[in-house]
């Protein structure tokens, strides 16, 4: 039988010491606090904990603090936040918020979701949400601050394009859809003009019978007009591109046109000299400027006023042709431009908003094309058109054309 072991006194040095009895309880504790600290630093959005009772701070981030607090308004450090009443934090914001309403309703609990506008444009997305810590018997609110500045911005600009593209969509569908019945309809003028100038071959000069027939060839040669400026609204081809200099071909157009302009109206020139050249098709361009030129004219020529033709260019960026209609997605570069800007009656946000629709006018007599196959023959050369009017105080049209060098 084995004797037993021998009782070994244990000494009091062998003992663990309260100081390490507390580090032993305190290390688990520390770990996980230190974990939490930083989970609570390494959250992208700013977070504040404050009493749901008293609305004290009880804790924040440093993001807040250095973020959102400096946006706000607050110049105290993270430290000093600690233990500040709800009404401070109000108050310290409240210069910094277009609506301070609604940062005082979000901050106090009476709602639990915002978006809070700052003055400088930034835009936060602000939620709450309950927490309970039952063993500090302690209820309190978590806020969370979202700089949702860029991702608003974003959302705005995808929303803006896909707009311009369902419009873009439309009009080329409605241009379409007139540019095949107008080439029907000119397959039927081609037989009526070849049969009236056919039968007016015979008939002898001053037979009674030759008026009518004149009239027929006079109706159907308007007609054929109006058929080439409908197939013009659904994109005509660019056929004759050549180099040209905007200046020159805009004050040929407008010479061209002058002698017909009431009397009543007055028109300044400004064209730039020296401008970068264009790759267009002459004939359609000048079709273009002869379109804008007479609406133009048409605004003031109840009252008389004022019309301005002018050339220029500059830089575009491609987010600038975002925003013009019928203009998204054209890269940026150097534009070369012409504009007709008038002082008259202008045109309300339901005019602007289809004034490049086939068919619609503003006159009573009014045909609607004019614009509507010019903006098809602006984008046949990669171009834009830019629109900028207000009721009762006219209107001004720019017609942008890329760089040829």
């Amino acid at each position: 039988m084995a004797e037993p072991m021998p009782h070994r006194r244990t000494s009091s040095s062998d003992a663990p010491s309260s100081d390490a009895l507390a580090a032993a309880e305190r290390g688990p504790i520390s770990r996980r606090e230190q974990l939490l600290r930083a989970t609570l630093e390494g959250w992208p959005h700013g977070l504040v904990l404050v009493d749901a009772r008293s609305g004290a701070v009880l804790e924040l981030n440093q993001r807040f603090a250095q973020r959102f607090a400096q946006r706000f308004g607050l110049a105290a450090a993270a430290a000093s936040m600690l233990g500040a009443p709800r009404e401070s934090l109000v108050g310290a914001c409240r210069e910094s918020v277009a609506d301070a309403a609604a940062l005082e309703e979000f901050i106090e609990g009476r709602v639990d979701v915002a978006r809070l506008v700052l003055k400088n444009g930034s835009v936060l997305e602000c939620s709450a949400n309950r927490v309970e810590v039952a063993e500090l018997g302690l209820e309190a609110r978590l806020l969370v601050f979202e700089d949702a500045t860029e991702r608003i911005r974003a959302e705005d600009e995808r929303r803006t394009l896909e707009r311009r593209m369902r419009e873009l969509e439309r009009l080329e569908s409605l241009g379409a859809l007139a540019g095949g019945i107008a080439h029907e309809f000119n397959n039927l003028l081609t037989g009526i003009l070849g049969s009236a100038e056919l039968v007016l071959g015979g008939v002898p000069e001053h037979d009674r019978a030759r008026r009518p027939l004149e009239r027929i060839i006079e109706a159907s040669l308007r007609a054929a007009s109006l058929c080439e400026e409908m197939i013009a609204s659904a994109g005509p081809p660019v056929v004759q591109v050549r180099r040209l200099h905007l200046s020159d071909l805009t004050h040929r157009a407008l010479r061209l046109m002058q002698p017909s302009v009431s009397t009543r109206i007055r028109v300044e020139e400004h064209f730039e000299r020296d401008l970068p050249a264009v790759l267009v098709d002459e004939t359609q361009l000048k079709r273009v400027f002869e379109n804008v030129f007479l609406n133009a004219c048409e605004a003031v020529e109840a009252r008389g006023g004022l019309v301005r033709v002018a050339t220029g260019a500059r830089r575009m960026e491609a987010r600038e042709f975002d925003a013009l209609p019928l203009a998204p997605g054209l890269p940026a570069g150097e534009y070369v431009w012409f504009e007709v800007e008038d002082d008259g009656v202008g045109m309300d946000a339901a005019s602007q908003s289809r004034m490049f629709d086939p068919f619609f006018s503003t006159k009573f007599a009014g045909r609607g094309l004019g614009l509507s196959s010019s903006a098809a023959i602006v984008r046949g050369h990669k171009g834009a058109i830019e629109v900028a009017s207000r009721l009762g105080s006219g209107t001004r049209v720019r017609v942008l054309l890329p760089s040829a060098g």
